[in-house]
């Protein structure tokens, strides 16, 4: 309260922030800073602080719970932790380490049901939903094939893999999440995929240039490897620098105005696939 709250009480009146929990706040080997989370947004300070569950066990797999916010009487924004949703290459370990790389990724997935489940129950209504959730649902990026060196072509990342298979499991594509709005790739990307899934909107664009982009004819992807097999991507729309998104209410209609903002001060990038975002009535004027 006192190093955040207090300072930024005139402005949380005019732009309440909502935030949503990454890998690198997660608790146990693989997060950097839990306690820099939970000092702000823990609700208890001795357990959140130390990463321990109720009991005072250690608890790598520990999760916020999942929770929605009322933007309108049309739009419902679902705030939902992803940040265990991450596979490790397994290719280069010994025996033991992949052992025990998939009993982690076991854990995680068995945890990060619960989340989705509870996304599941908030979607349900009349209100359409956007989810806000670090780990994207969907994501394309441009990497070296590890048995071909020199040679690239489109990845998906680990954290999209268990977040689409979770995502199949609880059917969550006949419910109605319009959007996902999402962080963890270093890069700002718009993908629209063919068929009942959600649009996908990643927004990491600190100017750090770890995920490369996919290279510029990929205006649409199909024929893709599992568990994408299924999948036909239409439209992507990409960007690595600095920038961020701002979604707006539009006085003269009932919509959101979505826009990228590059430091340049550029607002037309993406434009075309970001108009056609607009799926839910703004809140009222």
């Amino acid at each position: 309260k006192f190093y955040f709250f207090d300072p930024a009480k005139s402005l949380l009146k005019k732009a309440p922030w909502i935030m949503v929990r990454g890998n690198h706040e997660r608790c146990g080997e693989h997060g950097q800073t839990p306690h820099g989370f939970y000092l702000f947004f823990g609700l208890d300070d001795a357990r959140d602080l130390n990463c321990k569950d109720d009991k005072g066990v250690k608890d790598d797999n520990e999760l916020v719970a999942t929770y929605a916010v009322d933007l309108s009487k049309n739009l419902r924004l679902i705030v939902a932790d992803s940040s265990i949703s991450f596979a490790k290459n397994k290719r280069e370990l010994n025996d033991t380490d992949k052992a025990k790389a998939v009993a982690e990724e076991k854990d995680s997935k068995d945890a990060m049901s619960n989340i989705f489940q509870a996304i599941g129950t908030l979607a349900e209504g009349s209100r359409t939903a956007w989810l806000a959730t670090h780990g994207p649902l969907f994501g394309v990026e441009w990497k070296e094939k590890e048995k071909e060196k020199g040679t690239f072509d489109h990845a998906f990342p680990g954290s999209s893999n268990m977040m689409l298979a979770l995502w199949r499991e609880h059917k969550l594509d006949l419910l109605k999440v319009k959007l996902v709005l999402s962080g963890d790739r270093h890069m700002f990307q718009v993908l629209h995929v063919v068929g009942d899934y959600p649009k996908q909107v990643t927004v990491g664009t600190g100017g750090v240039n770890l995920d490369p982009l996919p290279d510029d004819e990929s205006s649409k992807l199909d024929n893709l490897p599992k568990p994408w097999s299924d999948i036909s991507i239409k439209k992507i729309c990409s960007y690595q620098g600095f920038g961020y998104l701002a979604a707006s209410a539009v006085k003269e209609a009932p919509l959101y105005n979505l826009v990228f903002k590059q430091v340049s001060g550029e607002t037309d990038f993406c434009k075309n696939e970001l108009d056609s975002l607009h799926n839910a009535k703004a809140p009222s004027q």
